[in-house]
């Protein structure tokens, strides 16, 4: 039986090494094969991309430093909220001691450390239940923001309501990402990993629908670059994030040269609304 068994081993071994042979001489072929396969080229797509990017790397500074580097047309780039949620309004502060608040304040990290969570901040939300403001106290102090609809009752009475879900979802900013009472702002993305993105239950389809609108922000090229790699990488395809107010030259049909501006955003308030009297608390 053993013989037979090396036999059988030593026929298989003569048929493999014909097989190479053979398999030599028409290299050409199978690589051409391969080439032009569709598995071939969904790992070359996959190579290509992950290559775009050290996972490992340390993110660039997002934005130009100093007095021209964009100023208020980023903050929805750190700010995971609309302005309802994100400001305090001064009667609301003056409802409790000024140290104790300043205290709270400074309690919170920079929200350059990108909050994911409306208690991690501080803003009207974490300062009403942080401070247990009634809501007859909150009521009575924002009669003008009431009376003038910079706060609509039925926000109100939802900030009250105890549905922190329910809160997170209807005041998220249009470029955060919602996930339960989990709120992911432009720049918790731009600063965490892809391991992170999939931990939290962020889809590669909401990255991509994401992707669109950070073209708003005036990102350096550098960290464009960067966080197109980044965003290449967990979807699996390339991302382009858009320079913002781009500059092309192209020549028309009658052979002129032409100029156009590619993605001029324009600064359109939506559902926010900028108020002197309330309080944004961001830390840089």
């Amino acid at each position: 039986m053993e013989k037979r068994i090396k036999t059988v081993i030593a026929i298989a071994m003569a048929l493999i090494a014909m097989s190479s042979l053979t398999a030599c001489n028409s290299m050409e072929e199978v690589t051409t094969h391969l080439t032009t396969s569709n598995i071939a080229d969904n790992t070359q797509k996959s190579t290509e991309i992950k290559n775009t990017i050290d996972v490992n790397m340390e993110m660039p500074q997002p934005f130009e430093m100093g007095i021209d580097a964009g100023g208020d047309e980023n903050d929805g780039f750190y700010l995971p909220f609309n302005s309802i949620i994100n400001g305090i309004p001064v009667e609301l502060i003056k409802l409790r001691d000024k140290a104790e608040v300043d205290n709270w304040i400074n309690s919170f990290p920079s929200v350059s450390y990108a909050p994911s969570n409306i208690s991690e901040y501080a803003n009207i939300y974490s300062f009403i239940t942080d401070f247990s403001i009634t809501k007859d106290e909150a009521e009575t102090a924002l009669n003008y923001y009431l009376d003038n609809n910079l706060i609509s009752y039925e926000q109100l009475n939802l900030i009250y309501s105890g549905d922190k879900e329910l809160i997170t979802k209807t005041f998220a900013s249009k470029y955060s990402i919602v996930i339960g009472e989990s709120i992911y702002c432009p720049n918790w993305i731009y600063t965490h990993s892809i391991d992170d993105y999939s931990d939290a239950g962020i889809t590669t389809d909401k990255i991509d629908m994401m992707a669109s609108i950070y073209s708003d922000f005036t990102f350096t090229e550098e960290a464009r670059k960067a966080f197109e790699g980044k965003l290449s990488l967990y979807s699996n395809k390339t991302i382009n994030i858009k320079s913002k107010a781009s500059k092309t030259k192209y020549v028309d049909k009658d052979d002129s040269l032409c100029e156009v501006i590619e993605d001029e955003m324009e600064d359109v308030a939506d559902e926010d609304t900028v108020v002197d009297d309330v309080v944004e608390v961001v830390q840089e």
